[in-house]
């Protein structure tokens, strides 16, 4: 698979496993074919994450407003979350070229996105 996204991360690697509810990026963020941000999560940790856990945060770039994305059931050990969406036009309605960065953990994802005539596309 190929994507268009920045990726860092501002931790360092580390060989150790999680202790307690560890959540990653399963599917890392992109913009679908309707012009929604999308991504979905995996607890890699040894212990369930509970209700109200942040999955991922994102914000568009140039703006202070961050939004926070939580769990509202219990995700346990090796699980899953089902497609985590955001409408990006509530944050941009104007006509322009902008980037959105979500985070998780130590990982940021950067995906580029265009708002043309009401729309959001992929550059």
């Amino acid at each position: 698979m190929t994507t268009d996204n920045d990726t860092w991360s501002t931790d360092s690697q580390t060989e150790e496993p999680a202790i307690g509810p560890w959540l990653e990026f399963d599917v890392q963020p992109f913009i679908d074919d309707y012009g929604w941000l999308q991504w979905t999560a995996i607890n890699a940790g040894d212990a369930p994450a509970p209700i109200d856990t942040p999955v991922g945060h994102y914000s568009v770039n140039g703006q202070d407003r961050v939004e926070v994305v939580a769990l509202f059931e219990e995700l346990g050990a090796g699980e899953r979350t089902g497609e985590i969406a955001a409408n990006l036009l509530e944050l941009t309605p104007e006509d322009g070229e902008y980037a959105v960065r979500c985070a998780l953990g130590s990982f940021n994802f950067q995906v580029a996105y265009v708002v043309e005539n009401g729309a959001v596309r992929k550059p």
